[in-house]
């Protein structure tokens, strides 16, 4: 859910701890961004903890955004140690509450610098600061806009 509409494109899905064959995939998938999450606030800390322990051992570079259990998140950034590593609120603080606007934000931010150098669109992202975003975010926020109208003018 927080990858959806923040550019990113998702390749890969682990559920509970990363075994060896895990990380061989992700080694040789070598993500763009990687969503390092689990837990509740508070609650389960050895899955996350163990996931990052996974991660800080493969060769592969890419930014991790942890939004997890924040009793654990800066344990998890020092494990990660020089990697860049992004701390965000927990994906879901309470148990059936989502929160995933903080991590959709910091992936949509990553998306953005990444695609901005790889293309060498620098020129024009200084020029449209205030309006680039990835195509499913525009998409969604122009379906909102239709639906709740804007100006004196109903929505759809």
């Amino acid at each position: 859910m927080a990858s959806l509409g923040a550019g990113a494109k998702v390749v890969g899905i682990y559920a509970f701890q990363l075994t060896e064959d895990d990380l061989e995939e992700i080694q040789k998938t070598a993500p763009d961004i990687f969503l390092l999450s689990g837990g509740t606030d508070g609650g389960n800390s050895a899955c996350i903890l163990h996931n990052a322990e996974m991660l800080s051992r493969t060769e592969a570079r890419f930014p991790i955004v942890i939004a997890g259990n924040r009793t654990v998140a800066r344990q998890c950034q020092r494990i990660l140690g020089d990697r860049e590593t992004y701390v965000c609120e927990n994906v879901m603080p309470k148990f059936g509450q989502l929160n995933i606007e903080p991590a959709q934000t910091q992936i949509r931010e990553l998306f953005l610098r990444r695609i901005i150098q790889a293309k060498g669109l620098s020129a024009a992202a200084e020029l449209l600061s205030d309006i680039m975003m990835p195509t499913p975010s525009a998409v969604m926020q122009a379906m909102e806009l239709l639906s709740q109208g804007c100006e004196g003018e109903l929505g759809i």
